[in-house]
């Protein structure tokens, strides 16, 4: 990951996960679906966790969810308080996958577990389009 000005760490694609910052920059959710098992998977892997298969193609999603787990972030990676607290969840999608994201749009204090949630998209730079969630 690389710093931007603002302080915000920009995520820096690798070859495994080129495909799903491909997609972010297009403005679609997607995960891995392996055609073998039919299983879900983020963040992107290599193989199947539930059978080992190694054909796994992208697929989008609808990007709406609800909370399942959150956390509310006072202090930054670098151990100094934030200028404003961060909502950190763990968001359980329709399609029965799960990722971990910010939410934004509402004060922290108002999320709450099973909140309905939808993505919407921060752009970080030219190549990251960061999808975070906000209340529906």
């Amino acid at each position: 990951m690389n710093g931007s000005s603002a302080g915000t760490f920009v995520p820096e694609p690798s070859w495994l996960t080129l495909p799903f910052w491909e997609h972010a920059n297009r403005g679609v959710l997607c995960r891995q679906k392996c055609a073998s098992c039919g299983y879900d998977m983020f963040p992107p892997q290599f193989a199947c966790r539930r059978c080992l298969g190694t054909d796994l193609p992208w697929v989008s999603s609808s990007g709406r969810g609800r909370i399942y787990s959150f956390t509310i972030l006072d202090m930054g990676t670098d151990g100094r308080p934030l200028p404003q607290q961060k909502v950190l969840a763990d968001v359980d999608l329709e399609e029965g996958w799960h990722m971990m994201t910010n939410v934004v749009g509402c004060p922290p204090d108002r999320v709450s577990f099973g909140m309905e949630v939808r993505v919407v998209w921060q752009r970080l730079s030219d190549r990251i389009n960061l999808p975070v969630f906000v209340p529906e």
